[in-house]
């Protein structure tokens, strides 16, 4: 694979970013007792910037096989992006075959379905940005008089041996009654004094993943995505109940409480 100056320049970043941006912080943080029982109502915001199906890449260990350092760094990066290159041809057939589809629209019609009968989410207005809209975020924020605000940011995609569908949420409950944010995570964080949304001042932060195998499918990426090409209604089952299914484990998590801090 040749690399252009300029191309090795942005690789040499990226592998400055993956080394220096990792933080030991939890998985996730989950809403307390205490809290729950403040919370009578939230605003829900849906924000899908995603237009099309995606590929997940396999990520290249050769950094921390060998220790790390930059060199090996950049040589992750460059596999990766080969990676990419190959799953962005194997995955075409399979966008043109759910181009009609829209997940956005799926995903709405079932997270506020599970949603209804949450008793701290009964009392809620749900609205789906399509794109990532920091801008109209905030004007949500500040407008509503609801308890709380959850923020939703879905997507899915291919595994990366194209044998099974994925839906990811990242999820941030965030205060607006002010009696809620003595709860939150890391509230008193310089960052979150001066901004409200920063994820500081979350009441729940959490990241729910779920897989569902498309079955008759191989260990060879081609070979799966050359099946999947041919079986449309395979694709548009598995991503009504990708949606679905994300949309539950949702709702699971969110009623996970944790211990109250002593």
């Amino acid at each position: 694979m040749h690399l252009s100056l300029n191309h090795i320049k942005s690789l040499l970043l990226l592998a400055l970013i993956s080394t220096t941006s990792a933080c030991s912080v939890a998985p996730n943080h989950h809403l307390s007792a205490q809290a729950v029982n403040k919370i009578a109502s939230a605003q829900i915001i849906v924000s899908v910037e995603q237009k099309e199906i995606k590929a997940e890449i396999e990520q290249s260990n050769v950094a921390a096989a060998s220790g790390g350092g930059l060199l090996f760094a950049l040589i992750d990066v460059a596999v990766e992006n080969s990676r990419a290159n190959t799953a962005e041809k194997f995955i075409q057939p399979i966008k043109d075959a759910l181009v009609q589809e829209d997940f956005s629209a799926t995903f709405m019609t079932n997270i506020s379905q599970e949603l209804k009968d949450t008793k701290w989410l009964s009392t809620h207005e749900m609205v789906l940005n399509r794109e990532l809209n920091t801008l109209d975020t905030k004007k949500r924020f500040e407008e509503t008089n609801a308890d709380t605000v959850l923020l939703i940011y879905p997507h899915y995609s291919i595994a990366a041996d194209f044998s099974a569908m994925i839906g990811k949420a990242t999820l941030i409950l965030l205060p607006k009654n002010e009696s809620l944010k003595m709860h939150a995570e890391s509230g008193t964080t310089k960052k979150a004094k001066r901004n409200p949304l920063h994820i500081d001042n979350n009441l729940i932060r959490d990241i729910v993943k779920v897989s569902l195998p498309f079955g008759g499918t191989s260990t060879n990426a081609k070979f799966n995505a050359q099946y999947l090409a041919q079986k449309p209604s395979i694709l548009k089952t598995r991503l009504s109940e990708v949606a679905l299914k994300l949309a539950q484990e949702i709702k699971k998590n969110l009623l996970i409480v944790a211990p109250d801090k002593t």
